[in-house]
């Protein structure tokens, strides 16, 4: 047997000597030809898996404050100690009023030394970055609105908390609660069609882990300890004065907070917009107001809410329009409950 490929394949050349009766001469020998086909076997390593991609969900609303005393002028503004916020990292903080009520809550980051970047999971980048502007008095700090990043679902991509993971041309940041989640800030080269299921399933997750984020609809309304967001470590009692310091701290330290955070499910499947008014199921005055809600199945709604501590456990609550409200627990408790 041999082989030959002067015809662009290898062929194989076996050799059968067929006996004939008779003398050995008048044995015949046939030389027979057919083409080898290759039986190629990929090794292991070649299979692909797919490697989950970032989904968009919506446009990252983020100010910048860059310069020589950005840092400084955060510390003096919000709530959390910046001071403590090292470069690569990231940590939730607020910004109050002067009666202590949350005007934006947000995560800090801070990509390089002189450069913050504050995203807001609700709210307008717009409103913080023109309110704040007005208090920037000589402070070497430039604010703008970042135009350009999306929200992502990180889906199954690791990261650790606080610290901010470089991810192509954004980073990922881990988010609280229960199930373990990371939201990925990057640019998109365009904007896709929004995935109205995927960000509904999104938002009903931030419920569930009881997070409590401040749109305009609510902002200037609620104390950090109503919101809860002491949990979130957005509040620092070590570091020096900001706007509202006084409130939070007594607060903090004397007792007197009578209102809270809590995940409702509500009897219709029309998500309540966020601002809507809870009343007592027997009439009355208001007791409670929505931070945000999602559909949670085809007949019901869920959202997050403010109301009474002392009078959660005994009152039945409704929506203006009548339809009635459950109370699921504590904000607070949601990550340890599910």
């Amino acid at each position: 047997m041999d082989s030959g490929s002067d015809l662009g394949f290898d062929m194989e050349i076996v050799s059968y000597k067929i006996l004939m009766p008779g003398a050995d001469s008048d044995n015949l020998c046939l030389h027979l030809h057919w083409p080898i086909e290759p039986c190629i076997v990929p090794p292991a390593t070649s299979r692909n898996h797919a490697t989950p991609v970032p989904i968009p969900l919506a446009t990252a609303e983020i100010v910048e404050l860059s310069g020589n005393d950005a840092i400084v002028f955060a510390q003096s503004q919000f709530s959390s100690d910046v001071a403590l916020l090292t470069p690569g990292h990231y940590q939730w903080s607020a910004w109050l009023s002067a009666q202590g009520r949350v005007r934006h809550l947000f995560a800090l980051l801070r990509p390089d030394p002189d450069r913050l970047l504050a995203w807001l999971p609700r709210g307008s980048a717009s409103d913080m970055r023109a309110a704040l502007s007005r208090f920037v008095m000589r402070a070497k700090v430039s604010m703008r609105v970042v135009p350009d990043l999306v929200v992502h679902d990180g889906e199954a991509e690791s990261t650790t908390s606080g610290v901010l993971t470089p991810a192509g041309s954004g980073w990922l940041l881990e988010l609280p609660g229960p199930t373990p989640r990371t939201v990925l800030l990057a640019a998109a080269p365009t904007m896709p069609a929004p995935d109205s299921r995927h960000l509904t399933e999104w938002q009903r997750a931030d419920i569930d882990a009881g997070l409590p984020w401040i749109g305009a609809e609510v902002a200037d309304l609620f104390t950090p300890q109503a919101l809860g967001i002491e949990r979130l470590g957005a509040i620092s009692h070590a570091k020096g004065c900001y706007p509202g310091q006084e409130i939070v701290a007594r607060l903090h330290y004397r007792g007197g907070n009578k209102r809270g955070c809590f995940r409702v499910l509500i009897d219709r499947p029309e998500p309540p917009e966020p601002g809507a008014s809870i009343v007592s199921a027997s009439g009355g005055s208001t007791l409670g107001t929505f931070l945000y809600a999602v559909r949670s199945d085809a007949l019901r709604s869920r959202g997050l809410a403010v109301l009474p501590i002392q009078e959660s456990d005994h009152v039945e609550l409704a929506l203006e329009s009548g339809e009635r409200l459950e109370i699921l627990g504590p904000a607070a408790e949601s990550e340890r409950s599910h």
